[in-house]
């Protein structure tokens, strides 16, 4: 395939690599980052950018646009998955887990239907949690966000009727966060 993705770094982006996608990879430090092209063999640019900020994401999605001309997949894998307590969480821990796990992933996919409506075709495709189903004590503001951004792919089913855009959920189950590279 020669379809573009905008895809945090993840197996996911190796699968895709492998597969012959060319990769926009978003990740937080620039430093390790700009290192995956070359790690994963793929036609890849790499992106810094906070995806909590909404400037942000839009000027890496512009820089995208510049690179590849379009954007045809964007694969959500963002997350921040800190356990605490409700009780004891700190104002800064609730925020960066809604940030991280539900508004980072709405800005992108704000830009994803901005370029991909013109062509009248893509996929948004959005990684949640079992935890949506079975939240856990020390993980529920986790699986609230990743709940509101179901509850969001399940509107933008019927928000992006006809349009050719195409939505898609992957729930994952446990993930052993110790065995992923770092973005």
């Amino acid at each position: 395939s020669n379809a573009t993705v905008a895809v945090l770094v993840s197996p996911i982006a190796v699968a895709l690599a492998e597969r012959g996608y060319r990769l926009a990879l978003f990740g937080r430090t620039a430093s390790k980052i700009e290192r995956v092209p070359a790690r994963i063999g793929a036609e890849a640019l790499a992106v810094p950018v906070d995806l909590t900020d909404p400037a942000a994401v839009r000027a890496a999605f512009a820089q995208v646009e510049s690179h590849f001309g379009t954007i045809d997949v964007l694969v959500n894998n963002a997350a921040t998955y800190v356990p605490f307590l409700i009780a004891e969480a700190t104002d800064e821990q609730l925020r960066s887990t809604i940030d991280g796990s539900l508004l980072s992933a709405l800005y992108c996919i704000r830009e994803a239907i901005r370029v991909m409506q013109p062509r009248k075709t893509g996929d948004i495709v959005s990684v949640t949690s079992e935890s949506v189903r079975y939240p856990a004590p020390l993980l529920s503001v986790y699986a609230a966000a990743k709940a509101g951004l179901a509850t969001v792919h399940e509107a933008l089913r019927r928000e992006l009727t006809g349009t050719g855009i195409r939505t898609m959920l992957f729930e994952t189950g446990r993930i052993d966060s110790s065995s992923t590279q770092e973005n």
